[in-house]
């Protein structure tokens, strides 16, 4: 396994050096990641040409890292790499001088004309999450911005919870 500074990750394993033993891949994942100390829930599992991906979403206190995720592949029933991951690195502490989030009225408001903006069509909303976006830099402490991860029935967003900016999102698809 490789550690960078920045948090990213990744691993290659020998064939047979970890075996589902009859776990579901995704159980699986979950329990090689808390070895880790990266706790998560796992956004998607998908099967191709013999390879299945788990990828994983890293939590802080129950809450989503959207920017932080690990992609297992497993192939004839074991663990065979960690393709990429990133992590949080250290213990986060608030930021007494931190601005301030809109408010969930803004936030709606800020969707819908962004949803617009984008020339996206929705009918329905059918998950909002709270969740955070790491940012960090190289001189620099790294940040944890609010976001709101909103699905609807033709995608999902990233709204931003200090600025109302909306983003479409490809990090989260469970």
């Amino acid at each position: 396994i490789q550690f960078h500074s920045n948090g990213e990750f990744s691993a290659a394993f020998p064939a047979g050096a970890f075996l589902l033993e009859g776990q579901a891949p995704e159980e699986h994942a979950l329990d090689m990641l808390e070895l880790l100390d990266f706790q998560g829930q796992v956004l998607s599992v998908r099967e191709k040409e013999g390879i299945t991906t788990v990828v994983v979403c890293q939590q802080f206190n129950g809450t989503p890292l959207l920017s932080c995720q690990a992609v297992l592949e497993y192939e004839g029933g074991c663990l065979i790499a960690i393709a990429q991951g990133r992590r949080l690195n250290g213990t986060p502490y608030p930021d007494m001088e931190a601005e301030r989030p809109i408010s969930a009225a803004s936030a709606l408001i800020r969707f819908v004309n962004g949803v617009r903006e984008l020339g996206d069509v929705s009918k329905t909303i059918t998950r909002v999450e709270e969740s955070y976006l790491l940012s960090s830099t190289l001189t620099g402490p790294a940040r944890m911005t609010p976001v709101w991860y909103i699905t609807t029935d033709t995608g999902s967003y990233q709204l931003n919870g200090l600025t109302g900016d909306l983003t479409l999102s490809s990090e989260m698809n469970s």
